[in-house]
């Protein structure tokens, strides 16, 4: 899904989302290439847990349901190895970011990707002013889901985790 067009120049800056659906095998990437000729990409991996609780309540009262921990697993580690396959065969055009170096050092993780994009990096001041923390979020309406920043599902208690399985099995 294709959440933004920027233009910029010459230049169009496309800023894509894919989400799982387990019901469309487009986990074969070979496709994204020759749509998007000439684009980068850049995946973020984000940790496994910390998925599959956003999945969770995203989708708990959906139609659809959900599937529980246990099914969800060799999905997200097939989805996961299917990224990492077309970042092997495309390295110039595509890399790989973790969500958790993310959320723990925002600007180093940030500051690799402008080389990367062949774009001149802003100052760090201006790249701070836009990251996302309760400091400069203060009185905002945020448009997704709260939670306690820089919290992670590995930092949860396995009792939570137990109760959102059980959950999925009501």
């Amino acid at each position: 899904m294709i959440d933004n067009f920027y233009p910029k120049g010459k230049k169009t800056i496309l800023g894509a989302k894919v989400a799982l659906n387990p019901g469309i095998d487009a986990m074969d990437w070979v496709w994204l290439p020759r749509v998007f000729k000439g684009a980068k990409f850049i995946f973020i991996k984000r940790n496994q847990k910390d998925t599959y609780a956003s999945y969770y309540h995203a989708d708990k009262d959906s139609v659809r349901g959900i599937v529980t921990e246990r099914v969800y697993s060799p999905m997200a580690a097939w989805i996961w190895g299917s990224f990492f396959d077309f970042w092997k065969h495309n390295q110039a055009r595509a890399m790989i970011i973790n969500y958790d170096k993310m959320i723990d050092n925002p600007l180093e993780e940030i500051s690799r990707i402008w080389p990367f994009l062949g774009v001149t990096a802003p100052p760090d001041e201006v790249i701070t002013s836009m990251i996302k923390t309760p400091e400069n979020t203060a009185g905002k309406e945020l448009a997704y889901r709260k939670m306690e920043f820089g919290k992670k599902a590995k930092d949860e208690p396995e009792e939570e985790i137990r109760r959102i399985e059980q959950e999925a099995h009501e």
